[in-house]
C-alpha cells in the first residue's frame, strides 16, 4: 500500500474528513468527508462515494475509474441522513 492510500485508510479508521497527501502536501477530504457533505460536488474527488454522479461525462478523468461507493454500514455510521428516503 502506497502513503497516500495508507493516509487515507488512517483518516477513514479515525473517522476524519481529511488528510495531507504525502507527494504534494495539499489536503485531500476522505470518503468521510465527502459523506458528510452529502453529495458529490462535480470536481471528480478521488474518494468520492458518489461514483462522480454530479461530474459532466466530459470532465471525467481519462486516466481514471471513478471510486466504487462505500459500504452501507459507514454511510449509515457517518452520513444517516443518506440513507433515509
Amino acid at each position: 500500500m502506497d502513503e497516500q492510500a495508507r493516509r487515507h485508510e488512517e483518516a477513514v479508521r479515525d473517522r476524519k474528513p481529511g488528510y495531507v497527501d504525502p507527494e504534494t502536501g495539499f489536503r485531500v477530504t476522505s470518503v468521510i468527508g465527502h459523506l458528510k457533505r452529502g453529495y458529490c460536488c462535480g470536481e471528480a474527488c478521488r474518494h468520492c462515494p458518489f461514483e462522480w454522479a454530479s461530474v459532466p461525462f466530459s470532465d471525467m478523468p481519462k486516466d481514471r475509474t471513478a471510486p466504487l461507493p462505500v459500504s452501507l454500514e459507514l454511510m449509515a455510521e457517518v452520513a444517516p441522513d443518506l440513507l433515509i428516503g
